[in-house]
């Protein structure tokens, strides 16, 4: 295949994806799976938080659940595995489940929804990002969104081991949401509001 068959077959598909957000319209879906995703991708803005305008933030309910973790002794560093449960609504991503041959969830990958930005803000984190790893997303007709991480974080904790063997550590890590987020979000974390 020759450099213009590729470019030209890019160029394309370039045009093909930028036209289908543009015009809503356009051609006609497939099944009504592929008409739903259609009409929730109209006008669906990726960086707009769900509440936006409705003086009000978006209530996420997070669920940290610890897969794993190891301690390094010599040099004081944990390393926790977890898993990361984000519920929200977003009423954007309402439907009708009669107008859609009764299809009342779907998945979808978590680049194509607007999902809340939270980061590990502890100097020692050497993960920035809670969402690292996110790839799909459960969508209800209700607006219902759930989104699931696996992910992994490093940090310092200094240890005391006066007590060993009946010793008890503390390692504190901090999460918020980016700055560009903070007006728009409540993060709700084991039932503590946060923020």
């Amino acid at each position: 295949m020759s450099l213009n068959t590729v470019s030209t077959c890019f160029l394309l598909a370039c045009l093909q994806v930028g036209s289908y957000g543009s015009d809503c319209r356009t051609s006609k879906p497939d099944s009504e799976l592929s008409r739903l995703k259609k009409q929730l991708s109209c006008g669906y803005s990726i960086s707009t938080a769900p509440q936006a305008g409705q003086n009000s933030s978006t209530l996420v309910h997070l669920y940290l659940v610890l897969r794993r973790f190891t301690f390094n002794e010599e040099f004081e560093i944990i390393h926790v595995y977890y898993g990361a449960y984000m519920v929200w609504m977003d009423v954007r991503l309402k439907w009708d489940p009669s107008e859609f041959g009764n299809i009342k969830e779907l998945y979808t990958n978590s680049s194509l929804i607007w999902t809340p930005k939270f980061g590990w803000v502890n100097i020692n984190a050497d993960i920035d990002s809670l969402l690292k790893g996110m790839a799909h997303c459960l969508l209800r007709w209700s607006g219902y969104v759930m989104c699931i991480s696996w992910s992994s974080i490093h940090t310092i904790c200094q240890t005391d081991i006066t007590h060993w063997p009946y010793d008890s550590q503390v390692c504190e890590a901090q999460l918020a949401p980016w700055k560009l987020q903070h007006e728009e979000l409540e993060l709700l974390v084991d039932g503590n509001m946060v923020g």
